[in-house]
């Protein structure tokens, strides 16, 4: 029994020093990016070390919906990454997840991105609002900038006044029972 234990140990030593091997091969790698937000059919420039060493690294845009490629990269011979990938057209905006994928399908590297319309990444780099020709916005056509207040309509039903009404009048009638029961506490 003693044989069959200590054979089993050995075994589950042997099996976690090959996986935690692997694991580090992949779990240490970093990766930057030039720019944090890049317009569609940009490119992302892209930076990264603790990749692997010469290393065929698929680039790919993860987002809630879908996932995008964007084609391959190679590290060189220290594990450091120095590319640019294009994001193609057909990449709807939103925050994703650019990721950086080894041949036996593990994340390498892995950094957020926001990929949004060109005008609006570069409204965004400049720090100032795109404004066109007669202060139309250039990211929103046939939206102009005014000083006038906006018009919202809001709609109360009766039943919303309703609970209005007792919310209020619980509020008052809770605050006239706290009142109260201070007044008894200092008579007393």
């Amino acid at each position: 029994m003693r044989r069959f234990l200590a054979m089993g140990v050995a075994a589950a030593v042997a099996l976690s020093a090959g996986t935690s091997s692997v694991a580090y091969a992949h779990g240490g790698g970093v990766l930057r990016v030039a720019s944090k937000q890049v317009g569609v059919g940009g490119t992302i420039s892209m930076t990264g070390e603790k990749l692997g060493n010469n290393a065929n690294l698929k680039a790919e845009l993860r987002g809630v919906l879908d996932n995008y490629v964007l084609g391959s990269v190679r590290t060189g011979a220290t594990g450091a990454l120095a590319a640019g990938v294009t994001v193609p057209v057909a990449v709807p905006a939103g925050v994703y997840t650019l990721v950086l994928i080894a041949a036996d399908g593990d994340i390498a590297g892995r950094t957020e991105v926001t990929v949004g319309p060109p005008a609006v990444v570069a409204a965004a780099a400049s720090g100032m609002p795109q404004m066109a020709a007669g202060g139309e916005m250039a990211d929103m056509p046939g939206m102009k900038a005014s000083a006038e207040m906006m018009k919202i309509e809001t709609r109360t039903t009766p039943v919303e006044w309703t609970i209005i009404g007792a919310l209020i009048l619980l509020s008052f009638a809770g605050g006239a029972a706290l009142l109260a029961k201070s007044r008894s506490a200092r008579a007393q």
